[in-house]
């Protein structure tokens, strides 16, 4: 729980952005999307693993007993790194593109 609100509709709701801007394409909106949803859920699973490093668990387990924490930082990690490569690609589309 963060405050009033359950952390799992903030993690729902930053996905849905990065969705969102996945569907949108390569424009200056996405990427504000993207950073937008991307933070809070990184921010958070950041703070899940890190607990769970230290010994709190505040994370309930998923699949073979791994905290369902570690997954949303694996696939936060993972969406960054898609999200950067995607636009190093457009760029550099682009930069050919106008040759």
């Amino acid at each position: 729980m963060l405050g009033p609100i359950p952390a799992c509709f903030i993690v729902f709701s930053g996905y849905l952005s990065i969705g969102v801007s996945a569907v949108i394409g390569a424009t200056p909106k996405a990427k504000m999307l993207f950073y937008l949803g991307w933070i809070p859920v990184a921010g958070l699973a950041f703070f899940g693993v890190s607990s769970e490093l230290l010994g709190h668990d505040i994370c309930p387990l998923g699949g073979f007993g791994v905290p369902q924490c570690v997954y949303s930082f694996v696939m936060a990690m993972t969406g960054l790194g898609l999200f950067l490569l995607h636009r190093r690609f457009a760029a550099q589309l682009k930069m050919s593109e106008e040759f």
